[in-house]
């Protein structure tokens, strides 16, 4: 539903995840644990976030978010999950999805 994750006063960490990505390359593991998986977790961790929103095009990695106390309100629509889609791209894709009507200057 939209705009049941944009609460006023509560901090959200947005993890963007894209299988396959190229930018990160294929790093693998960090400490024995994907990569994914600690940025995940250590964002669900973290003392001053109250919750954790993953955007993904991965029909593998919501599922997985979702184990690890995540939320994944939907799957990002393949135009945002590119290669050559910026960060802007998908946070405002991610906010304006979630009800909160985001626009950035060309």
């Amino acid at each position: 539903m939209p705009g049941t994750l944009i609460v006023p006063g509560v901090v959200m960490a947005v993890v963007p995840a894209r299988a396959g990505s190229k930018r990160i390359g294929r790093v693998g593991r960090v400490g024995g644990m994907p990569l994914f998986s600690r940025t995940v977790l250590s964002a669900v961790n973290a003392q001053f976030v109250d919750q954790v929103v993953v955007s993904t095009a991965s029909q593998q990695y919501a599922p997985l978010a979702t184990s690890m106390g995540a939320d994944v309100p939907f799957l990002r629509l393949s135009e945002f999950a590119a290669d050559s889609t910026s960060i802007i791209d998908v946070l405002t894709h991610l906010c304006n999805e979630l009800g909160h009507n985001v626009s950035l200057p060309e």
